[in-house]
């Protein structure tokens, strides 16, 4: 309210950012029993010009928030990026959004809570905080160039939501080659690619992938899916989801690594937990490779 707060700009490398920022949140999720998930696009710049300490500040708030209003179910970080067209410099679009499978909110609640002190939810969880994180994260946000929107339905979950524009300061690593080259076909013999999601979508996405450039592909819907279609069509490769209904992927890579006839079929791991200790716990039970979602 004094206008002392100030936003300081400097050199940050993106990406190394935001997976700093979901390792502290997935902690205290799964702490709570919940699934978090960070969701990034390839094609963020790997160096942009921003206030790191505030937008750090601005991520944190929102996503302790999430946890904190969650009981079952998921929170999510995703971060897109779009080019803007300028003269004079390369800037880019951040679109962040968090959201969450708690409590919800009333439309009337959703109109009071970036007004300083003003909470939602049981008399303790609003012990729990002063009220004004959300209204001091939306002076930063507004300070940056951009707004925080929220939409929610009473008992199904909230997304916040926010756009700023920075300078680009490196689009890609020095040392990372630029040059794209496609895929168009398979040499030799087909072969056969088992996926494994409980969600339709990453599977139809794969799927519609891989059979133009000439592979065989199955699907299976969970963990004991794939172990049962894996029996049946012996795989040269297996893409599995790692969190999924029956059994996960983790159990399912266990049993597959315990089939003779499958033991050194190559299991490809995904998941949308992109975090070290995931790709060691699926390597650790037999998965040859570990892939963050989403794959594209």
């Amino acid at each position: 309210e004094a206008g002392k707060m100030e936003i300081h700009p400097q050199a940050v490398r993106l990406p190394d950012f935001l997976q700093g920022v979901a390792e502290i949140c997935s902690v205290k999720a799964e702490q709570k029993g919940l699934i978090f998930a960070y969701q990034s696009q390839t094609e963020l710049p790997y160096k942009v010009e921003i206030d790191d300490k505030r937008l750090r500040q601005i991520l944190l708030n929102l996503l302790s928030n999430a946890i904190k209003f969650t009981e079952q179910g998921e929170v999510t970080l995703h971060a897109s990026a779009e080019n803007v067209a300028n003269a004079e410099q390369t800037l880019s679009k951040l679109s962040f959004q968090v959201m969450d499978t708690g409590v919800g909110m009333t439309p009337e609640q959703l109109q009071k809570i970036f007004a300083p002190f003003e909470q939602v939810g049981t008399n303790t969880k609003k012990q729990e905080g002063t009220g004004l994180g959300l209204a001091i994260s939306q002076n930063f946000v507004k300070m940056m160039g951009g707004e925080i929107t929220a939409t929610s339905e009473l008992g199904r979950g909230t997304t916040f939501a926010f756009e700023i524009e920075v300078p680009v300061v490196e689009s890609y690593p020095k040392n990372e080659s630029q040059r794209k080259r496609q895929v168009v076909g398979i040499e030799g013999d087909s072969r056969r690619i088992l996926i494994v999601d409980d969600a339709w979508e990453n599977r139809s996405f794969l799927v519609n992938l891989l059979i133009p450039l000439g592979f065989e592909v199955f699907e299976a819907t969970d963990g004991q899916d794939a172990v049962d279609k894996a029996n049946q069509y012996l795989p040269h490769l297996i893409v599995t989801d790692l969190v999924m209904p029956v059994l996960d992927g983790f159990a399912a890579i266990r049993q597959l690594r315990q089939t003779p006839q499958l033991a050194n079929t190559a299991i490809l791991a995904s998941s949308a937990s992109a975090f070290a200790r995931d790709r060691d716990r699926s390597q650790a039970c037999g998965a040859d490779e570990f892939i963050a979602k989403p794959i594209i």
